[in-house]
């Protein structure tokens, strides 16, 4: 199950590379010094069984039977040291070009929920077309989820409901180590991020559920 869980960890991350950006050459000039302002980079936070993240704009609620990742779990999946100055630890997660910024597990480790954020050019994310992006996403990366035990795989780009909002997500379903896994993938633009939120079902598929446990933060 350790190796699982890794496995889906690494999963998470390659779903949230967006792989069909447009070339700064193909933007249309009115797109071109529309983009407002970004706000200053923040990571969520975790309190109890509840993520908020302002930056992002989503939250949500757990119930008893999980636990996030800790504040040094966190840094050790960004691969920072745990003696960072928090200054030298607030530039660092900045510059990177893909952070982990939240990762909820069940007790029993058959379901968890992970956030990524992608820096994304904000012309190119103006104009990111996300569905579109998914199937992209899916063919530069089925080989990876291959090579880590995948099997009899099948992907779909499904619309699916978040706290009343309608959004495109990527369906996955495989087996791995002969078990059944269901992944549900839905991204948000933010901030100059394109944040991706991974959810995973081990076994029996409760995504449904583990998304109605997200809301949107004002």
């Amino acid at each position: 199950m350790k190796k699982l869980f890794a496995y889906l960890l690494v999963a998470a991350m390659l779903l949230s590379m967006t792989a069909c950006c447009l070339p700064m050459d193909q933007l249309k000039d009115d797109v071109l010094g529309m983009i407002p302002t970004q706000p200053s980079f923040s990571m969520g936070t975790t309190d109890g069984l509840n993520y908020e993240s302002e930056f992002i704009g989503i939250g949500c609620d757990l119930e008893r039977g999980w636990s996030f990742a800790t504040e040094d779990e966190i840094r050790e999946l960004n691969n920072i040291v745990e003696d960072v100055l928090d200054e030298d630890l607030a530039a660092a997660l900045e510059n990177a070009d893909v952070v982990y910024d939240m990762m909820a597990t069940s007790l029993d480790q058959t379901h968890n929920i992970i956030v990524t954020l992608e820096k994304v050019n904000p012309i190119q994310l103006a104009t990111l077309d996300i569905a579109k992006n998914y199937e992209v996403v899916y063919s530069s990366m089925e080989q990876s989820f291959e090579d880590m035990g995948y099997k009899n795989i099948m992907h779909k780009v499904d619309t699916i409901t978040v706290d009343g909002k309608e959004l495109d997500a990527l369906v996955i379903t495989a087996d791995v180590y002969g078990m059944n896994i269901y992944q549900t993938t839905f991204c948000i633009k933010c901030n100059g991020y394109l944040a991706s939120v991974c959810v995973t079902s081990v076994g029996i598929n409760t995504n449904a559920k583990l998304l109605d446990t997200f809301y949107w933060v004002d």
